[in-house]
């Protein structure tokens, strides 16, 4: 497995594993981030780009809905970032800081 560290706005750093998208999930809360990435032979990442950023109480729900799969398929997306987090106003606040200081490696 890999692993991606975002630096959120006072320094904090997220530590998320990364999966392929094809990777089953339990009903976990967490910041997810998706990924088209270039994979290293050893499983690192070597490049990436950040389709979307967000959060669910349950990933696994998330993942197997039909129209996520459709936009994941539709936009090449291979990878999933999870960082477990149970509080939701925390997994708000995550999203909104990785989506603004990361927006540069949107495609």
């Amino acid at each position: 497995m890999a692993y991606l560290t975002f630096t959120g706005y006072k320094t904090e750093d997220y530590l998320f594993d990364i999966y392929k998208t094809d990777t089953q999930f339990n009903g976990n809360s967490v910041v997810y981030i998706i990924f088209v990435a270039d994979f290293k032979d050893n499983g690192d990442i070597s490049n990436y780009n950040i389709i979307d950023i967000g959060e669910t109480d349950n990933l696994n729900e998330l993942i197997n809905n039909t129209n996520k799969q459709d936009y994941l398929n539709k936009m090449n997306a291979n990878a999933i970032g999870v960082y477990q987090c149970g509080d939701y106003k925390f997994r708000k606040y995550i999203v909104e800081t990785l989506t603004t200081l990361y927006k540069s490696k949107f495609i």
